[in-house]
């Protein structure tokens, strides 16, 4: 029995809020981003990913990566539509931060955008770590539950 195109995966399953797939960040930069992600997951119910990646192809933009992405993994409560979706490719100089319905009244595209320039200067400086870090509690400062 053939299993229906949408069953198939394109992406491999996430291990963690942080799946850098790239190489960025030392064992421990991943142990302390994934633990301040899940303190914020619980805190709130919204619920963020991260991926870095080698390469965008076969995709246009890494806009569209990171929402195939984000939705293959269910990233946010499905009823809520809660999810953010940090998506990274340093080889393509590029950056998303793609939002669920419900997520987008609060972060929406022109804050992202915002949000991604301030990380741009870390990104040039190789500091991922940090500049990763700042983006999350400026993100964490604006998206909280009423």
């Amino acid at each position: 029995v053939n299993q229906p195109l949408l069953a198939q995966k394109k992406f491999p399953i996430p291990t963690h809020y942080l799946n850098d797939w790239n190489e960025l960040f030392s064992p421990k930069e991943q142990q302390h981003i994934n633990t301040i992600i899940d303190s914020f997951n619980r805190a709130t119910s919204n619920e963020i990913a991260i991926v870095t990646l080698h390469s965008i192809q076969p995709y246009p933009d890494i806009k569209t990566i990171g929402y195939e992405i984000a939705n293959e993994w269910g990233v946010g409560a499905k009823e809520k539509h809660n999810g953010l979706l940090i998506a990274i490719c340093v080889p393509c100089r590029s950056m998303s931060i793609n939002t669920g319905i419900g997520t987008e009244s609060i972060i929406n595209d022109e804050i992202a955008q915002s949000l991604i320039q301030g990380y741009i200067p870390y990104l040039k400086g190789k500091q991922y770590y940090i500049g990763l870090k700042k983006l999350l509690y400026s993100l964490f400062d604006l998206w909280t539950e009423d």
